[in-house]
């Protein structure tokens, strides 16, 4: 079991290729992209951390705002399960 934890520079490596692919893949399927028809734009999963509009809705100061820490821990989590995947793959090419 220890030999499967030690990480390599090249484990590093595919965990954050792994990583960028879900974090960027999970945000642009369960986005929803509708600023451009009066409607809103969320970006983020399992945190919604950007919405927007284009303007044409009736309170738009309210719709319109970036929180930091939501992609932060966005990001983390998609580094977790990257790591997972990882250690998941690792296992099995053993056996």
């Amino acid at each position: 079991m220890a030999n499967i934890l030690k990480m390599t520079e090249k484990d590093i490596k595919q965990i954050i290729i792994i990583s960028t692919l879900l974090f960027f893949f999970t945000s642009i399927v369960f986005g929803t992209f509708e600023g451009d028809q009066d409607g809103k734009t969320l970006i983020g999963f399992p945190f919604i951390f950007s919405s927007g509009s284009s303007g044409k809705c009736g309170d738009c100061e309210e719709v319109i705002w970036f929180k930091p820490f939501f992609l932060v821990l966005d990001i983390i989590i998609a580094q977790v399960v990257a790591f997972f995947i990882l250690l998941f793959v690792k296992r099995f090419r053993k056996s």
